[in-house]
């Protein structure tokens, strides 16, 4: 059961984007909407407030992370060129600030351990796992992989939202992890 409630808002997100191919400025919304629901039991506040709150934090966080692209674009132009800037402003912006904003928004309307070494670690695990999708998803546009990946609608914004989600159940479920393995 557990294990089904981490997964849950990963395929759930995935069945989204696939099934309706909304725009990406909708991304926040589903995604706020499916760990607000899926985590009801989970909220510090009222469960209608948290939900509300899930949603809009996330539309907050993807638009301060969109903002900042160009931003770093900007700044790190004259250290490494028009490319590479840009390449370096979007993984940065997309996939390091978003994902960290997220993180750090949601402690605050779910009930889940900010401090602790599991935290941390899922939350640089979430963070190495975003950048190295999105450096594939860049540096190999035509490999198989990428290819199929494409071919069946993951795009590196939906992984966004596939290790996102996974992240925060793990973040949230972690204590009931670690009771499990400790009873095994």
């Amino acid at each position: 059961m557990i294990f089904f409630k981490i997964i849950l808002p990963s395929i759930i997100c995935t069945l989204i984007i696939v099934t309706t191919q909304i725009s990406i400025e909708y991304y926040p919304i589903s995604f706020g909407l499916v760990l607000g629901l899926i985590n009801w039991k989970n909220y510090k506040l009222n469960a209608y407030l948290g939900l509300f709150s899930t949603i809009i934090i996330s539309f907050v966080c993807f638009f301060l992370a969109y903002i900042s692209f160009p931003l770093l674009s900007t700044i790190l132009k004259p250290l490494f060129g028009e490319d590479l800037s840009s390449f370096i402003s979007i993984e940065i912006a997309a996939f390091v600030i978003g994902p960290l904003l997220v993180f750090f928004s949601y402690s605050y309307i779910f009930n889940y351990p900010k401090k602790s070494i599991m935290t941390r670690n899922i939350i640089l695990g979430a963070v190495i796992v975003l950048v190295f999708v999105s450096t594939l998803f860049f540096h190999l546009p035509d490999s198989k992989i990428i290819i199929f990946l494409k071919d069946i609608k993951l795009g590196h914004y939906t992984i966004w939202q596939i290790v996102m989600a996974l992240g925060i159940q793990l973040i949230i479920y972690q204590k009931e992890i670690f009771f499990r393995l400790k009873s095994l």
